[in-house]
């Protein structure tokens, strides 16, 4: 601007088509800036559950909880049988 204003160019074509130029490249890299944000943030989340299903896969349940939450199963089932049929044999 202040070289348009030294250079008397100030207000001519030239003058508008640089600073309609800055402004475009500004904007743009506004978009951009805003895009990669969010891509980033999404894809921080699924790299978060990413890795707390590799946890839970690769360190697995312990077996002791997983049996005692099967007998749970097992004997509730049977108990609701038991009650709804009257037949427990």
């Amino acid at each position: 601007m202040a070289l348009a204003v030294y250079d008397g160019l100030q207000g001519s074509p030239r003058e508008i088509i640089d600073l309609t130029t800055v402004c475009g490249v500004t904007a743009a890299g506004l978009i951009a800036s805003t895009g990669r944000r969010r891509r980033e943030r999404e894809l921080a989340d699924v790299r978060a559950v990413a890795e707390a299903a590799q946890r839970i896969l690769l360190d697995g349940p312990d077996p002791e909880a997983a049996l005692d939450r099967l007998r749970g199963d097992v004997t509730g089932t049977w108990a609701t049988h038991c009650m709804t049929t009257r037949r427990c044999s």
